[in-house]
């Protein structure tokens, strides 16, 4: 069935399949890591901010691999995609200050993130093989 869409439109749901992989994951690990940590909404300790750096940069990780291996052609330049989108969005958020976060965190979560995707992606590429163009 995924053979048959065209290359344009899975580039796009590949990209958004990435995307969408990384919130979830990061929601729900999110939400467990505040329960067992029983931590209230606002209120993060240093234990929780290395826990939440820790697995929103294998979110991105997932999200980057998910994207380029979706992608079938070019798993690279998916990946790029993603990176940019979250890129885009981490400068966004970083304008925003959060009273309950340093600015050294905020800052390392905008600016690292987007290469965890570009791993992501270089993984998936490297699992594609060589047929597969980077």
């Amino acid at each position: 069935m995924l053979a048959a869409i065209p290359q344009a439109l899975r580039s796009v749901l590949a990209v958004l399949a990435g995307f969408v992989a990384m919130v979830a994951l990061v929601i729900v690990c999110t939400l467990l890591a505040m329960q067992a940590m029983h931590l209230k909404s606002g209120h993060p300790t240093p234990g929780y901010l290395v826990i939440n750096a820790t697995y929103s940069l294998l979110a991105a990780v997932a999200g980057g691999w998910i994207a380029a291996r979706l992608s079938r052609y070019k798993p690279l330049h998916h990946a790029l995609a993603l990176a940019m989108i979250v890129a885009f969005l981490s400068l966004v958020m970083l304008m925003k200050p959060s009273l309950s976060q340093s600015y050294t965190y905020q800052l390392a979560m905008a600016i690292v993130p987007p290469f965890a995707v570009l791993a992501g992606g270089w993984l998936a590429s490297r699992q594609m093989g060589p047929d597969v163009a980077a």
